[in-house]
């Protein structure tokens, strides 16, 4: 590629999305598994029909049948997957890895003997159901196989396995040996669009930084989950500077080995390749589950907030309304989770309505503050209409507040760790706020401080803290210091 300023494209080799059925890469495994475990247990069943007929009565109940064939399946699933026979590039060429598939099946019939052996169990599943049932259950295993493969090659064709929404990264060098087939056979990712970050003939890395800068709008806009970096290895110092400068962006960064390892590691074939890993620059501050039970708490606690509070909601709307013309519910736009806008809501307590490029902060004895507005922001009833946001998902119970953009857009010069905030969604309270630091930052060490205790809370999350907070809230308010 040439030396543009910015080089971001989404190419069209990029995968698009299928109108049809959709299945995620992370489920085609577990479809997968599921089919062999029912395979395996049917297996079981015939092996002791099969058996039952020339023997010319039944050897065992059909319980005891079932049970056997669940306890072979369940142990098979676990060989099959800490043996990666569950991975995409296993699943579409199983011939390669079929001498694994062997083994775990012996594996199988080995382990269950000697446990039926020992719980005496041997003697009513004999040895002639033994015969029938392991050929079965490898043929079986085979043909769920060979039946997988076909369906998944055509779901690929269709592009009807979606894989993480990935944004790449890196020197075009790289970028150009790597296809977005690659990535999703190989790693699951669904590449939405790709960056050089090439630097200029004579070193300038001005340019590469507005390059990163326009990589990071544009993944914001393509709604990527992480980042992908692909680049040579040899500088440190580059890789070093690339994973400093994504630090703006909450989404994980992880590192694709470079060609050359690639090349090496395809050398040894492909048990090998298969075991390839991209390596985490950049973890994201919550995984699944905490984000899971975080929102969890968040539904559960603002709905009932909402219906216990329904009398103040609408005692303050009318004592608005009453108070001063305009609306009730004061809308602005804010920065929320990864900087992705959205409208917060506020009981109106100001004569203005603010959402320009400049905006004055409410000081002590503001003349734009109205009567009912003093009230309202002394006791933090104003806020309330933010629990509508924490249904919406834009906001939390809990988090760093969120300014307004002219604001985000001044301290965000001024203080190194300002766009920390964003890596978490913002909160209704925080652990700023019950230290003290509500209302106007009239110097810039105010919010300096505020800041810090932003990030303390984004590096020490737990749900403990979060309930820690939501009390000392409660306390906090009485005190009745914001204006």
């Amino acid at each position: 590629m040439s030396q543009r300023l910015i080089a971001l494209e989404t190419p069209s080799s990029v995968l698009s999305r299928s109108r049809g059925f959709q299945v995620s890469y992370r489920s085609v495994g577990l479809w997968v598994g599921l089919v062999e475990v029912l395979a395996i247990v049917m297996s079981s069943i015939v092996g002791e029909a099969i058996y039952g007929d020339v023997a010319g009565h039944p050897t065992v109940t059909m319980d005891i049948t079932v049970g056997i064939g669940s306890m072979a399946s369940l142990l098979y699933v676990l060989l099959a997957r800490s043996n990666g026979l569950y991975r995409l590039p296993v699943l579409i060429k199983p011939g390669r890895y079929i001498q694994k598939l062997f083994m775990a099946c012996g594996f199988v019939v080995l382990a269950l003997t000697t446990l039926l052996f020992l719980l005496k169990v041997g003697p009513d599943f004999s040895r002639g159901t033994w015969l029938c049932f392991t050929p079965l259950m490898i043929a079986s295993c085979c043909l769920v196989r060979i039946g997988g493969a076909n369906l998944i090659t055509a779901l690929l064709r269709r592009d009807a396995i979606i894989g993480r929404r990935a944004f790449l990264v890196g020197e075009s060098e790289e970028l150009m040996r790597i296809s977005p087939s690659y990535l999703l056979h190989q790693f699951g990712l669904r590449e939405v669009g790709r960056a050089s970050l090439d630097r200029a003939r004579d070193g300038d890395t001005s340019i590469e930084t507005s390059r990163i800068s326009d990589a990071l709008e544009h993944a914001r806009a393509s709604k990527a989950k992480e980042f992908i970096v692909v680049a040579k290895w040899e500088s440190a110092e580059r890789l070093n500077a690339i994973e400093e400068a994504f630090r703006v962006s909450p989404l994980p960064v992880r590192l694709l080995p470079n060609h050359v390892f690639r090349s090496v590691v395809h050398r040894h074939g492909p048990h090998d390749a298969c075991a390839m890993q991209l390596i985490d620059l950049q973890r994201a501050p919550m995984n699944f589950g905490e984000l899971a039970s975080k929102r969890a708490v968040d539904i559960v606690c603002a709905s009932f907030a909402i219906i216990l509070l329904l009398p103040v909601f609408l005692i303050t709307a009318m004592a608005v309304k009453l108070d001063s013309p305009g609306p009730v519910i004061f809308r602005q736009r804010r920065n929320g989770f990864n900087q992705d806008q959205f409208v917060i809501y506020k009981f109106r307590t100001m004569t203005v309505q603010e959402d320009d490029d400049k905006i004055v902060q409410a000081k002590k004895g503001d003349h734009r503050v109205t009567r009912v507005g003093q009230f309202l922001r002394r006791s933090s009833i104003d806020e309330l209409p933010q629990l509508f946001n924490v249904l919406k998902g834009d906001m939390a119970l809990v988090g760093p507040r969120p300014h307004a953009l002219a604001h985000d857009r001044e301290y965000s010069a001024l203080i190194g760790d300002y766009y920390r905030r964003h890596h978490v969604k913002p909160g209704i309270t925080g652990w700023a706020q019950v230290h003290g630091y509500r209302g106007e930052t009239a110097r810039t060490e105010q919010m300096r401080r505020r800041v810090d205790l932003d990030v303390w809370y984004i590096n020490n999350w737990s749900l403990l803290t979060d309930i820690r907070i939501m009390v000392r809230t409660c306390f906090a308010v009485m005190k009745q210091d914001a204006y």
